[in-house]
Formats: structure tokens, sequence, C-alpha cells
């Protein structure tokens, strides 16, 4: 009787699941701070908190960071968000999978909140000022 060796795949599983259980990991974080202190963070559109404020993230590309404020103008801007050497293929399989360090990368954003001018008509502007009058005359 003749009888049978084990498979290729019955070698390989136990290696693949011993790698993947010692596989290393990339934190992805991002601190957002304004001045002053305590604006409205939306981030791609959803808010997410008030600043200061560190947000984990795991994709990169185009972010829209929107700050608010009362009193103080509306800051919009996009930010491009380039990934490291270490996430760009293939190097991002191996840092990601095949490693048992920890790598990080943190990004730090400092926005500015300007103060609204009295003579500034713009729509948020005349916005910002009649919800002030509404909240006054509920008093």
């Amino acid at each position: 009787m003749r009888t049978r060796r084990p498979t290729t795949w019955l070698v390989l599983l136990p290696l693949s699941v011993l790698l993947w259980s010692a596989a290393g990991c990339v934190e992805r974080k991002m601190f957002i701070a304004s001045v002053p202190a305590d604006a409205d963070l939306y981030l791609d559109g959803k808010l997410v908190g008030q600043t200061p404020l560190t947000l984990p993230f795991t994709h990169y590309g185009t972010r829209e960071f929107v700050l608010r404020k009362p009193g103080f103008r509306t800051v919009r801007e996009l930010r491009v968000m380039e990934p490291p050497s270490f996430q760009e293929f293939p190097w991002d399989i191996y840092y990601e999978t095949m490693t048992s360090e920890l790598y990080k990368d943190e990004r730090n954003y400092t926005f500015v909140l300007g103060p609204v001018d009295e003579s500034d008509t713009s729509r948020e502007v005349v916005d910002t000022k009649l919800a002030e009058a509404k909240e006054i005359r509920s008093r």
C-alpha cells in the first residue's frame, strides 16, 4: 500500500499563519490644532470634534479640513497627504505584513482662524450675525 505524503498546502498553511501572527503594523495619526483652540473640526464633510484633536487615519490622498468658531472666519483647506516611502508599493507589503516592528506615520496640522471683519458682508458672516441676534432675542 502506498502512503500519502502531506501536500504542499499542509506545510505552507502553518508557515503563513506564523508569518501573519508576527506581522508588523503601521500606526497612522494626525494631530489638528487651531489658533484659537476649541474650533469645530469637519474632516471630509463630517464633524469629528473640537481642536486640538488627534485622529487615526487609514488612507492617503486629498483631505478637506473645515474649522469653524463663532466670531472667527471659517477656514476651509484641502491638504494632500502623501504616503511616506514605507507605504508605497512594493515596500508597503513588507512593512504591513512581514516585519514585527511598529512604524508610525504622524501628521501635524495647525490652522489659524482670523477674526471676523465687521465690514465683511459675506453669506457666512451675515448668517453668524443673524444667529447671534436670534439668540439674544430669545433670552
